[in-house]
């Protein structure tokens, strides 16, 4: 319905962007919704595809922090 209402979607995993949950929210949604609906591609913010870091200063840029998936999608959405 959200999908249907505002024609975005976004989807945020703290695992990686390939095989996550993200990719599969994505294509279980695209394969049930008319893809006609979306305004754009959908968003998905996931880890880097990189090896996660062991360092403790790395981990803050590494994983998805709330300040910047928000301002992500406020980018996407154009509004930044």
């Amino acid at each position: 319905a959200s999908l249907e209402r505002t024609g975005r979607l976004v989807s945020i995993d703290g695992g990686w962007q390939s095989c996550g949950l993200a990719s599969e929210v994505v294509a279980s949604t695209l394969q049930l919704s008319d893809i006609k609906t979306l305004c754009g591609s959908p968003l998905r913010i996931t880890l880097p595809a990189s090896p996660a870091p062991a360092s403790r200063n790395l981990e803050q840029e590494f994983y998805p922090q709330p300040q910047a998936c928000a301002d992500r999608i406020r980018h996407w959405f154009g509004f930044a």
